[in-house]
């Protein structure tokens, strides 16, 4: 948060669960238009979906690191294809610590499921914080445009 404006990071509250991690943000008062879309070009980079053979590295990785249970290689690729095309819609550094995380502390392959959830919390405030600055910017041009009319 210490590369927002100014304005901007004093005027964010952050929206915690029961295990005290960020899950949301919000803008308080008013903020103007330019100093949410200066925000937005920091923050809306580190929300682009993922390049799919960043989505299929990651992938090869976790599966060859893990087992799979007593399946076919015909299901495995389809398992793949199917992930890859879920996954690609979260960021590239997020699909990789989950799935370097995932390697690392479990035995068996993950489920779509599984990923897609642990996927979700760990983009979970970033897209919230995108949101909130789309709509800060969104919000303060078009008031601008009443006042012009």
């Amino acid at each position: 948060m210490g590369s927002l404006p100014p304005r901007i990071a004093s005027s964010l509250d952050s929206a915690m669960n029961e295990e005290f991690e960020i899950v949301g943000w919000r803008l308080r008062g008013a903020v103007t238009a330019s100093d949410a879309q200066a925000a937005l070009a920091l923050v809306e980079p580190a929300c682009q979906p993922s390049p799919p053979a960043v989505v299929a590295q990651a992938l090869a990785r976790c599966f060859a690191a893990t087992r799979s249970r007593a399946s076919e290689d015909a299901d495995t690729e389809a398992a793949l294809a199917v992930m890859m095309e879920e996954l690609i819609e979260f960021p590239p550094d997020v699909v990789r610590h989950v799935l370097r995380g995932w390697a690392r502390r479990e035995k068996w392959r993950p489920s779509l499921a599984e990923l897609r959830e642990r996927c979700e919390r760990e983009s979970r405030a970033r897209r919230s914080l995108c949101r909130a600055l789309r709509a800060a910017a969104g919000a303060d041009e078009g008031r601008a445009g009443e006042r012009r009319g």
